[in-house]
């Protein structure tokens, strides 16, 4: 066998001496030796492998540039199929297995052709798309494959996908994978064009393929082909399909900021409207005209249903009763029919306190409303009462008020005017009679309803 090596390496005298049957055991070892013995004298320059990562780094980035495409909702179909028949040009092959990562409930098989799995992202996520983010892209070393004699490498990155699903199902997780790219070799010259051979859940591999050798240029060195037309096409389709999809959703972005800013000055045209009304949340009241009455009366406001042509308002207020400079109140809210209660007026000289709830129904287009009000009165009058010169019967009397009220009011920007017409309904009864005046006794309670009329005017308080 030694011998018959050594055959290698003769001259043409030698190669003449061999004889037949020696031939022939030389023509069986070339055979099974050539490939190896060629493929270890083809070696790659610094140079060389700088490029060949980089190209790799692009290409990995034109695929999530064609997936980013393929599941945008802002593309038709005839747009999409034709850049899936451009992405199926990275590949080696439309039956290339790619790990399937659509489906994180992992009901469907995991290990997908690469022409069904992106007509997957068109179905999948038809309405409302789907979204691929690589990131943490890391490109391997030059390997060489043993059999084949072609340069490959590994590209590791962590890919998150966010979509929704026709079927309403979320599609969102981060998955780390691994995608290999072959370059082929033949006759001393790598193919420009990277291939993607295989797309896989990640592993930790590395250490299991043979480093391509690489030296500064030789006679062995293998030649980069500066054929890099198919190369340009694909990344040149692809550069387009993202340039195209970037400018439609800066349009659908400006439509919808446009869209919110309507809707922005609407909202603060409201809030604006609202602010001149009752103010943006609680607004303090004060009721100005019933200080003339003798009841000092505050309270808050609030919007409670908003609607497109109406609002409803609540409100409540509580007063305290003093002396009062004036007698506001009308006969028919006096009693007359005996002497112990002749021709009182509860809004003068006495003590008490108001409640009142109010419940309105704004219409915006003239800032007019309509609305419902209780009122409640609670008031005490210290009464004196004169039988005879020198001789005087003090005592107390209390007044009880419900009244229900229909009401029709003005908006101002700080005020608020209201008109309310309902019917009161009063008790009085006597307090304290003194038994030591034998002929005075208690008189039966009294317990009327009467219309009543109420004008007022309302100071807001807007913060």
């Amino acid at each position: 066998m030694e011998s018959d090596l050594i055959f290698l390496y003769c001259n043409k005298k030698c190669i003449e001496k061999i004889k037949p049957k020696a031939m022939k055991r030389f023509i069986i070892i070339i055979i099974l030796f050539l490939p190896s013995i060629i493929f270890a004298q083809v070696a790659i320059s610094p140079k060389t492998v700088k490029t060949l990562r980089d190209e790799a780094e692009k290409w990995v980035q034109t695929y999530s540039n064609n997936l980013n495409s393929l599941g945008s909702p802002y593309k038709n179909p005839m747009e999409k199929t034709m850049i899936i028949e451009n992405t199926l040009r990275q590949f080696e092959g439309e039956d290339v297995v790619v790990y399937n990562d659509l489906d994180l409930s992992g009901k469907t098989q995991k290990d997908q052709k690469v022409r069904q799995y992106l007509g997957n992202i068109v179905t999948w996520f038809a309405k409302e798309g789907v979204n691929f983010s690589f990131q943490n892209i890391k490109i391997s070393n030059i390997f060489v494959d043993k059999k084949t004699g072609n340069f490959f490498l590994k590209a590791e990155f962590d890919r998150t996908i966010n979509g929704t699903s026709v079927n309403g199902m979320a599609a969102t997780g981060t998955t780390k994978l691994d995608l290999y790219i072959k370059y082929v070799v033949a006759n001393g010259e790598i193919s420009a064009k990277p291939i993607i051979f295989s797309v896989t859940e990640h592993l930790d591999n590395l250490s299991s393929f043979t480093t391509a050798e690489v030296k500064e240029k030789t006679d062995n060195s293998a030649t980069l082909s500066k054929d890099t037309k198919e190369i340009d096409e694909i990344t040149k389709a692809a550069a387009e399909q993202e340039a195209e999809l970037k400018k439609k959703q800066k349009e659908t972005d400006q439509a919808n900021f446009a869209a919110d800013s309507v809707a922005e000055n609407a909202k603060k045209a409201k809030k604006k409207y609202m602010n001149d009304r009752y103010g943006l949340r609680l607004s303090p009241r004060l009721y100005t005209s019933r200080l003339v009455e003798g009841v000092l009366q505050v309270g808050f406001a609030k919007n409670i249903i908003g609607a497109k042509n109406f609002e409803l308002a609540a409100s409540l207020s509580y007063g305290m009763q003093f002396k009062a400079i004036t007698r506001q109140i009308t006969f028919a809210d006096s009693v007359r029919n005996d002497s112990l209660y002749d021709k009182m007026h509860f809004w003068n000289n006495a003590k008490g306190y108001v409640f009142r709830a109010e419940v309105h129904m704004h219409f915006k287009q003239n800032k007019w409303y309509i609305g419902y009000m209780f009122n409640q009165e609670g008031q005490v009058w210290n009464n004196t009462y004169y039988l005879q010169a020198g001789t005087e019967v003090k005592y107390d009397v209390k007044r009880n008020a419900q009244g229900h009220y229909f009401m029709i009011g003005a908006l101002f920007s700080k005020s608020e005017a209201y008109v309310a017409l309902g019917l009161n309904n009063i008790s009085y009864t006597t307090e304290n009679i003194p038994t030591t005046v034998p002929t005075i006794t208690k008189p039966a309670d009294v317990k009327k309803s009467v219309p009543s009329l109420r004008l007022g005017i309302v100071r807001k308080f807007n913060f």
